[in-house]
């Protein structure tokens, strides 16, 4: 198989064959798992039925040392409820998120509330991810982009980060904008895929430093508040 092209922009994750090409540092696993799922609630006499008034974030919280999340999915798919739960416990044959939550959550409501969700949604969905790798902060500051000539990368290939807040994927969204941006506005391909990744870069490092913190404090059981009004804004105003 043989392709051509002008240049080469490396989406192809957070273990980048592109990424191995540039010699860069490699993601390494975190030792969290990771557990998702959706599911679609369409009955008002559904028990979850409540869930999809009370905001994106209908519940969540940190049940010694597993976090979970259930959120409503999108607007424009009623109905749909979607969940995560993240832990540092050691994999094992047979794990699943019932398994990895159950006995955790000393508050019965919250607890029924949580195990109708898992039981309601496709037994496909249980099973872990594989586990978690991230490229650290530091990699990321110290290295920089690591694109040259007419290669760059963009996403997790770029700079994968803790899965905490949907920040990952928000990131790569903004990657491909302003690489867009770039091949309009500048002369060269070099140009513009260089102008890319120092343009880029201030910004995932500081949004990259903020998920690992709140991964981190997450983890410790520490209480994690939202976001100051500057930060939330300077996030919201993107690019």
């Amino acid at each position: 198989l043989k392709l051509e092209g002008a240049f080469v922009v490396g989406s192809d994750g957070v273990h980048s064959a592109t990424r191995d090409w540039l010699s860069l540092p490699a993601a390494v696993k975190t030792g969290s798992n990771v557990f998702r799922g959706n599911l679609l609630v369409d009955s008002e006499e559904n028990v979850l039925y409540p869930l999809l008034s009370q905001g994106i974030v209908p519940l969540h919280g940190m049940f010694k040392g597993v976090y979970f999340m259930c959120f409503n999915f999108n607007s424009k798919v009623p109905g749909k409820l979607a969940w995560v739960i993240s832990t540092t416990q050691a994999r094992h044959d047979g794990m699943s998120a019932i398994s990895a939550i159950e006995g955790k959550i000393d508050d019965e409501d919250k607890r029924n509330t949580v195990m109708e969700l898992l039981s309601q949604s496709d037994p496909s969905h249980l099973a872990p991810y594989p586990e978690t790798s991230v490229l650290q902060t530091e990699v990321v500051e110290s290295c920089g982009w690591g694109g040259k000539g007419r290669v760059t990368l963009i996403g997790d290939a770029a700079h994968a980060m803790r899965p905490t807040d949907g920040q990952g994927g928000n990131m790569a969204l903004e990657d491909a904008v302003v690489l867009c941006r770039a091949l309009r506005e500048k002369t060269t391909i070099e140009e513009a895929l260089r102008w890319f990744e120092t343009t880029r870069l201030p910004r995932i490092v500081k949004i990259h430093a903020d998920q690992a913190d709140r991964y981190a404090r997450r983890m410790r059981r520490e209480q994690v508040g939202p976001w100051s009004d500057e930060f939330k804004k300077w996030v919201h105003d993107g690019i």
